[in-house]
C-alpha cells in the first residue's frame, strides 16, 4: 500500500515528497501546524508529507509572522515608539527592488496587472545578481514571461537599504533553498508550475507538446531531463550588455547618412529610427542587445567554429 501524505492523505508515491520526521526535527515551527491540524482532525501520523502541502504550510507559517508581528505594531504604546520608521541598514554589494506595492518594478512600465514576484525568481535574483525583491514589490505578466530580470539590478530605482525584516526574509529563504531536492524533471508533473516556468520559460503543457514533437529523444531514457537541460541553459545562460565602447567593436564600421540610405535601401525606415531609438533606448543611452558564449560545440554540431556566441534582444520591428 502507497504511503500517504501525512497532511492531505493523498498517495505519496508518484509525488515529490519528504521524510516527516526529518521535517519535524529541523523545522519544528512550520511542522506544528500540521501537527495541530491531524490531531483536530484525529488523524494518525503517516511517514510522508508532499511537497505542495509542505510549501503550503511554509507559507501559512510566514502568513502567521507577519499577522503576529502586526498585531504588535498595533498594540506597542506610541510613545514607546521614539521613530516609528523601520530600522534600516546599508548593505555594500546587495541591492533591492522598490517596494512597488502599486506597480510593476520594472521602470516606466504601465501595466496595471501586476502579482507578487515568484519566491524561486527572487532566490535566483539573490543568488546570482546579488538583488532582492521585497515581498510588497510587484511584476506585471509580461516582464514575467520575457524574463528579463537582469535588468533590475541597473535600474535607478535600486536601493541598499534594507530592514531587519527584509534581512530575516532572504535569510530565512536561504535556508530553505538550501534543503530542497534538486529538481525531478523526469516527474516534472510534480514541480510547482511556477518555478517549472521559471527554469524552463514553458508551461507543463508546452512541455509535453514540445517533448512528443522531438523523435530523436524517444529513445533516451532520460529524454525529460535532456530536453529541460537545453531549455534550462539556454534560458539561463550568462549574457553581458553590448555597449559601443567594446574593444570588439573598435573597427565596426561606420556609416554617413548616404550609406545608410543604400543599406535601408529606402528612406521609410530611416525616418522611423528615431521613434525605434526612443522606444528601446535605456536611461543611460544604451541598447538592451547582450552577449554570451556559456555555448559548447555540442549545442550546435553544425556550426563549424571554436568561438561560439549567443545574441538576444527584444526590439519591435513595426509601429502600428
Amino acid at each position: 500500500m502507497a504511503e500517504l501524505c501525512i497532511a492531505c492523505r493523498a498517495s505519496t508515491e508518484n509525488r515529490r515528497k519528504y521524510d516527516w520526521v526529518s521535517r519535524e526535527m529541523q523545522y519544528l515551527d512550520i511542522a506544528q501546524i500540521v501537527i495541530e491540524d491531524i490531531v483536530a482532525r484525529q488523524l494518525e501520523p503517516t511517514a510522508f508529507i508532499c511537497r505542495p502541502c509542505w510549501q503550503r504550510t511554509e507559507r501559512t507559517h510566514q502568513r502567521l509572522i507577519r499577522e503576529a508581528e502586526q498585531q504588535a505594531d498595533q498594540d506597542r504604546d506610541p510613545s514607546e515608539v521614539p521613530n516609528s520608521r523601520p530600522i534600516s541598514l546599508i548593505l555594500p554589494g546587495l541591492l533591492r527592488a522598490p517596494n512597488t506595492a502599486n506597480s510593476c518594478i520594472f521602470l516606466h512600465c504601465t501595466n496595471e496587472s501586476c502579482r507578487r514576484v515568484p519566491e524561486n525568481i527572487i532566490f535566483r535574483m539573490v543568488c546570482r545578481y546579488s538583488y532582492f525583491v521585497p515581498e510588497s514589490a510587484r511584476v506585471c505578466n509580461e516582464h514575467v514571461e520575457q524574463n528579463l530580470w537582469h535588468l533590475l539590478p541597473v535600474q535607478d530605482n535600486s536601493s541598499e537599504e534594507f530592514t531587519a525584516a527584509q534581512i530575516m526574509t532572504i535569510v530565512s529563504m536561504l535556508q530553505r533553498h538550501i534543503t530542497e531536492e534538486i529538481l525531478d524533471f523526469e516527474q516534472y508533473e510534480n514541480i510547482a508550475p511556477a518555478e517549472f516556468h521559471t527554469w524552463t520559460g514553458l508551461t507543463q503543457d508546452q512541455f509535453t507538446l514540445l517533448l512528443d514533437s522531438l523523435p530523436s529523444l524517444r529513445t533516451k531514457k532520460n529524454k525529460r531531463t535532456v530536453l529541460a537541460a537545453v531549455l534550462v541553459k539556454n534560458r539561463h545562460a550568462q549574457f553581458t550588455l553590448m555597449t559601443a565602447d567594446m574593444p570588439e567593436f573598435v573597427d565596426f564600421p561606420r556609416m554617413d547618412e548616404n550609406e545608410l540610405l543604400l543599406f535601408a535601401l529606402i528612406v521609410y525606415q530611416l525616418k522611423q529610427a528615431k521613434s525605434y531609438y526612443g522606444e528601446h533606448v535605456l536611461d543611460n543611452g544604451a541598447f538592451t542587445n547582450e552577449l554570451s558564449n556559456e555555448l559548447s560545440n555540442e549545442d550546435l554540431a553544425e556550426l563549424q567554429s571554436n568561438d561560439l556566441w549567443m545574441i538576444r534582444g527584444r526590439q519591435a520591428i513595426a509601429h502600428y
